[in-house]
């Protein structure tokens, strides 16, 4: 794992070198949502930590070319 699983409100997000980014209840541990990037071609795992917004979960990512996703913060729809 490259990032620190973050936590805001009653959202735990964690990334991992897997290529998989997972939006989790704190209290529960319920899934939310969650987002497999190696589906998007090129990209491999996610590299570094995700910065939360009110509306967004932000996180870059790794492999031949790297890119910064935004995921929608309720649904984890790519934004």
């Amino acid at each position: 794992m490259f990032s620190t699983p973050t936590v805001v409100g009653d959202l735990l997000v964690v990334s991992s070198c897997n290529g998989m980014i997972r939006a989790l209840d704190k209290k529960t541990g319920e899934l939310k949502w969650d987002y497999d990037i190696r589906k998007d071609g090129e990209q491999s795992q996610f590299h570094g930590d995700p910065l939360v917004t009110d509306e967004l979960v932000i996180i870059g990512t790794a492999g031949k070319i790297g890119h910064v996703y935004a995921f929608d913060r309720s649904t984890g729809a790519v934004r």
